[in-house]
Parts: C-alpha cells; sequence; structure tokens
C-alpha cells in the first residue's frame, strides 16, 4: 500500500511540476511580460488542455489565439520552454498515466483516447517523457498495488 501511494505522490508530483513549469513566471530580473502574450499564452494552453484528445495543429491553435503561427510558436517557446507540439505530448502523456494505471484498457485504446492514433508512436512518445514504457509504468503501478 505504502509503495503505491509512493507512486501516486510521484505522479502528482510529476503532474504539478508539468503544469507549473507551463505557467508563466517573471524571472529574478523581475522581467516585464506583455499583458497580450499573457492573453494569448493562457488561451493556447487552455486549448490544448480542452482539445488534448483532438488533432491539435498550430495553424488552428493560432487561429483560436488570434494571431500568426510565428508568433504563437515564438511566444509558447519563450514562455514554456518547450514548443507547442512537445507540450501537447506531455499533456496527451500525463493524461494516459490515470487509465495505464486505474483500468485495463489496452495500450491501443488509451492512445486513441489521448489522441494518438498509432500505439507504437504513443509507447515511444510516452518512453521518451515520461522515462519508461507504457506497460512498465502499468506493470510497477499494479506491482506496487497488488
Amino acid at each position: 500500500m505504502l509503495a503505491g501511494l509512493e507512486l501516486l505522490a510521484e505522479y502528482l508530483g510529476q503532474t504539478y511540476h508539468l503544469l507549473h513549469s507551463a505557467q508563466p513566471h517573471s524571472d529574478a530580473a523581475g522581467r516585464y511580460h506583455d499583458s497580450s502574450e499573457d492573453t494569448i499564452l493562457a488561451h493556447a494552453l487552455e486549448y490544448i488542455r480542452i482539445n488534448y484528445k483532438s488533432r491539435i495543429t498550430v495553424t488552428a491553435l493560432a487561429e483560436f489565439c488570434h494571431c500568426s503561427d510565428s508568433y504563437l510558436s515564438r511566444i509558447f517557446k519563450r514562455r514554456t520552454g518547450v514548443n507547442i507540439n512537445v507540450y501537447v505530448n506531455k499533456v496527451r502523456m500525463e493524461f494516459a498515466k490515470s487509465p495505464l494505471c486505474l483500468s485495463d484498457e489496452s495500450i491501443a485504446e488509451i492512445a486513441a483516447s489521448v489522441g494518438v492514433g498509432d500505439p507504437n508512436c504513443f509507447s515511444r512518445v510516452f518512453t521518451q517523457i515520461i522515462g519508461i514504457p507504457p506497460t512498465e509504468f502499468r506493470k510497477r503501478f499494479h506491482q506496487n498495488n497488488g
């Protein structure tokens, strides 16, 4: 039971870190951020959070935010530290963790449920972002709770 709680605490900590790192911060110099950039970034993050299950293109996201692709990409990278596609994949992988731990759905079903049509691609991206394959992630969780 304790091992399961430790895994859950690690999962929650990683989720907090992901969400916290995506939020704009002022650096030690107290750098000024343009409020229009804040608004654009907030809209982009909200759009991604709501639509992560669907195909998200930079063009569609830029249209939603009423700016150009290049401007949005530049703001996003500067403010979050990652490009839009990497961020979308991170969000998808975070949402995949819960069904991996709590359901018996197949990897393919979980991949599709978070907007990744190819289970092989899902496994590759999950491993890159989380550090272990989804099957190993599931196995560790079930071992700690079984």
